[in-house]
């Protein structure tokens, strides 16, 4: 949209965030996006943008949800995730100076901007954007040359400065006795940061700061947390501001309809399966008869294991307790059912410190307080359950032996047809058609929740006999668990001053013209 007095000139019809000439990307595979991209777009492209953006977090979310010894661990198993799709392996490593890098550096640009525009209206969306945007640039900045990680630092303008070696031979005698180095000369060695102490507030609790004359100093390895904590007030405080800026959408007709398109479908998806929790509520004494009727394979797998063994292990608990909580079943009632179980092999005056406070922590009553999803099918068939766990997709991980005594009941023809099946999905899908006596699944079932809900249609009203099982939803919502070895600190905000942060959030003031639109 062009607001210059005088006659307009005619241009291509497309979308563009701002009207300025073509961006220049840095070549640094690390940016903390304070530019908003220039370059015209399709309404097409823009909608490939959001689909990209959307299933590299989903992939963020999902190797944060798993248990990490270490950062580096944590890293290499994001890359290695991030590597095995063809379409999103480009994004892993941003860094060089190819045609093809610089390529991938503008739709990086492209897509979290035009993501922030179509998540910044709910708070559960923003939250769970910035925690994954956040653990994505730490996989970027670890995998980054150390020449990258200096041009990244110099172009952010971090009030962060090396320590000099003359300095660092003033402070060898108490850098001694802080890293516990056998020599000065070791300690002199070191690499580190002279920071201002307010930015490392959520390190001094973990004990990896020296503290001298007012200033914090930090070893190299430590700057990406707080670069990161950084890096998350700034995302935080830029998606709070865009919705009053959003008017500038409204009048770009073909942003604004690839943003309803998006919104409503990600709406759609986050409301589909926390009906039950708001509504009808589930005692625990029914649990046996659901399991049976309407609980996806997995969960009834784990119910019986539940049932049998008096136990499940974290990840079991984590799964089945997500599941139970969106079907319905209150936090009370939830503790009553492990604490029944656990009871029953386990000194049940220890389940409240033990157990007790994980599943306080699932229903949003613990911790941050953050209202968890349940897994989709995505997240339970990465799962891999070692010995003695039974969480996972047991159409994934079963072999066809086990897997057929898990399918007793059915006729021998529809276990043929479900084992005839190579897809975990297409295999759920007709196991739901056959237990139900549907006519046949149109469409393929990606949440156990989804499995569960349609379900108790089929087995209250005939009539969806006829019908198709719903599509499942993606995972768009908080991680389920907020266990991420990447968040450092328990505060989110509090550690970053007022005085830095917003100033450099991308010429916010010009939010207004930023989200200017080619008509």
């Amino acid at each position: 949209m062009d607001f210059k007095p005088g006659a307009r000139k005619k241009r291509r019809k497309g979308i563009r965030l701002i009207d300025e000439p073509p961006t220049e990307i840095a070549d640094c595979g690390v940016s903390l996006y304070q530019s908003p991209p220039t370059d015209l777009l399709d309404s097409c492209d823009v909608e490939t943008l959001l689909q990209e953006r959307m299933k590299l977090l989903n992939m963020v979310a999902l190797v944060s949800e798993r248990k990490h010894r270490s950062v580096p661990e944590f890293v290499a198993a994001l890359e290695n995730e991030i590597r095995s799709d063809p379409v999103l392996k480009p994004y892993a490593r941003l860094s060089g100076t190819s045609v093809d890098v610089d390529q991938y550096r503008l739709r990086d640009l492209q897509s979290h901007y035009f993501l922030c525009l179509a998540m910044c209206k709910s708070e559960e969306k923003r939250r769970w954007l910035v925690k994954n945007e956040a653990d994505l640039f730490v996989l970027r900045f670890h995998i980054e040359s150390l020449q990258g990680r200096k041009k990244f630092l110099e172009i952010s303008r971090f009030p962060f400065k090396m320590v000099s070696e003359e300095e660092k031979k003033a402070l060898a005698p108490h850098l001694v006795k802080w890293c516990q180095a056998d020599t000065l000369e070791a300690a002199s060695k070191l690499t580190m940061y002279r920071v201002p102490f307010r930015y490392a507030l959520a390190l001094v609790s973990k004990l990896k700061v020296f503290i001298h004359r007012g200033m914090a100093f930090i070893e190299e390895r430590e700057l990406v947390h707080v670069i990161k904590t950084i890096f998350k007030d700034r995302l935080m405080v830029f998606l709070k501001t865009i919705p009053y800026y959003m008017s500038r959408v409204e009048e770009d007709q073909a942003l604004k309809q690839v943003l309803e398109r998006f919104e409503a479908r990600t709406d759609k998806e986050s409301s589909e399966f926390n009906h039950s929790a708001s509504g009808t509520s589930v005692r625990r004494q029914e649990l046996d008869m659901l399991a049976e009727e309407s609980f996806p394979l997995c969960m009834r797998f784990m119910h019986r294991s539940l049932r049998e063994t008096h136990h499940l292990k974290h990840m079991g608990r984590m799964q089945y307790g997500l599941f139970l909580k969106w079907i319905g079943v209150p936090l009370e009632e939830s503790i009553e059912l492990f604490k029944e179980e656990f009871g029953k092999v386990r000194d049940p005056t220890k389940f409240d410190r033990t157990y007790g406070y994980s599943i306080r922590h699932n229903y949003g009553k613990e911790g941050k307080r953050v209202n968890y999803s349940a897994y989709n099918c995505e997240s339970i068939a990465k799962a891999v359950p070692g010995a003695g766990e039974v969480h996972g997709c047991p159409f994934k991980n079963m072999d066809n032996r086990m897997l057929r005594t898990k399918l007793k009941g059915l006729k021998e023809d529809d276990i043929q047809s479900i084992l005839a099946q190579t897809d975990p999905k297409m295999r759920c899908s007709m196991f739901f058609q056959f237990s139900h006596g549907l006519e046949k699944p149109h469409s393929v079932i990606s949440h156990p929740n989804g499995y569960f809900l349609w379900s108790r249609m089929v087995r209250q009203d005939d009539r969806f006999k006829k019908m198709s099982a719903p599509q499942g939803r993606p995972s768009t919502g908080p991680s389920p668990s907020d266990t991420s070895l990447m968040d450092t600190s328990a505060q989110e905000s509090k550690d970053i001053p007022d005085d830095w942060g917003t100033d450099d959030l991308g010429d916010l003031e010009d939010l207004d013209v930023m989200l200017k639109g080619c008509s």
